[in-house]
């Protein structure tokens, strides 16, 4: 991307995981925990590191404040491309 004239481009992949609509707050909380205390652990921390990966433990809110961000972004760039739907 340096050679096309993009010198500060980044390129990050994400994944996440999320509960249908209407979850009970209770079970989201558990699911996260369970999740987050899985991405905590050392076998999951070298195995990741085995793929440059790095686990972002977030709660609930955190990651759907992320996921507006990430709406709005891609929107603009959208936007500004005049990307179309086929």
């Amino acid at each position: 991307m340096i050679e096309s004239g993009y010198p500060d481009y980044l390129l990050t992949f994400w994944t996440g995981i999320l509960a249908p609509a209407g979850t009970p707050l209770d079970i989201v909380g558990k699911l996260n925990a369970a999740i987050n205390e899985g991405l905590s652990s050392a076998d999951m921390k070298r195995s990741l590191a085995k793929f440059n990966v790095e686990p972002n433990i977030a709660s609930p809110q955190e990651f759907g404040t992320f996921l507006a961000a990430e709406a709005r972004k891609w929107a603009d760039i959208v936007k500004a491309t005049g990307i179309k739907v086929e």
